[in-house]
């Protein structure tokens, strides 16, 4: 009696299994793509060029790099100097709304060179963002104002908002040189000032910070930021961080070019306008100093 039970059931799942077997195949078939028997063929020299485009190797002696050091004392009449703009912008210079295009352009702008050719203005870019984490994509991914950026293979290490830069020999001191001219979005001109608010009033400052962010840590400590003029800042470490400008090309590198100091000092919770930090706590509905302006 035991033994038919079990035989029973064992042929009860076997059977139940086959049948969702033959719903999942039929489903499956009722779905899927008509593709034609033969498969067409392609020309031998147009398969040779889409596997050159699908070639990814990187060559050591002869890296990608698509930034450009170029002789700004030419001015605006070298051949790098930027000449056309997005239509949308032009019909805005036009009309007035807008300076021309070589009014708008710094003395040192960044110059890339683009692997392919000339492409058209405009287009949409979509992409999905469906958490907080997502949508700050956007400062280190897209918009990467990092003070140096790594080139398409990687390396080489160029600069990007700033000019140049150099590192000591024992990898201990990093002096970066700003590009002239650059502005922040209102047009308050962006400098080292900036830099060292953000190092100074935001990173060590304990009001809005315990401790600087680990990017700038290294064997537990903090290294010195030193301002030696408008556009050239210093930073040294006491112990040699071979792996500084690694990180400053990286995604937290963008932390130090991130803050219009002429803008945020009047909302700094230690030192900014007591009677506009309160007004907006207010409104907003905050309870603390630094809710408002980290918000």
């Amino acid at each position: 009696m035991k033994f038919n039970a079990l035989s029973k059931s064992a042929l009860l799942l076997i059977a139940v299994a086959a049948g969702f077997g033959i719903m999942f195949e039929s489903v499956s078939a009722l779905m899927r793509p008509q593709l034609p028997k033969k498969i067409a063929s392609r020309p031998a020299e147009q398969i040779e060029n889409v596997e050159k485009l699908r070639t990814v190797d990187i060559d050591p002696s002869n890296p990608l790099v698509i930034v450009r050091e170029v002789d700004y004392s030419e001015g605006k009449n070298s051949s790098w100097f930027p000449r056309n703009e997005a239509p949308v912008l032009h019909e805005l210079v036009l009309e007035g709304k807008l300076p021309p295009l070589s009014e708008r352009i710094a003395s040192e702008p960044l110059v890339l060179e683009g692997v392919d050719h000339e492409r058209n203005y405009g287009g949409t870019w979509f992409r999905l963002a469906n958490s907080a984490t997502d949508a700050t994509s956007i400062m280190n991914r897209l918009g990467y104002p990092n003070l140096v950026r790594f080139s398409p293979n990687g390396y080489p290490i160029v600069p990007h908002i700033c000019k140049k830069f150099s590192i000591s020999p024992d990898d201990r001191e990093f002096t970066f040189v700003m590009r002239k001219g650059m502005k922040w979005s209102d047009g308050a001109p962006f400098t080292v000032d900036d830099i060292m608010y953000c190092w100074e009033l935001e990173q060590c400052d304990k009001s809005l910070n315990p401790e600087p962010q680990g990017v700038f840590m290294y064997m537990g400590k903090a290294p010195e930021f030193t301002k030696i003029d408008d556009y050239t800042l210093k930073i040294a470490y006491k112990e040699p961080y071979g792996q500084f400008i690694d990180r400053m090309a990286g995604a937290y590198g963008r932390s130090l070019c991130n803050s219009p100091s002429h803008y945020l000092k009047q909302y700094h919770p230690r030192l900014g306008d007591r009677k506009k930090i309160e007004e907006l706590k207010n409104k907003l509905g905050f309870s603390t100093d630094k809710a408002v302006y980290m918000h």
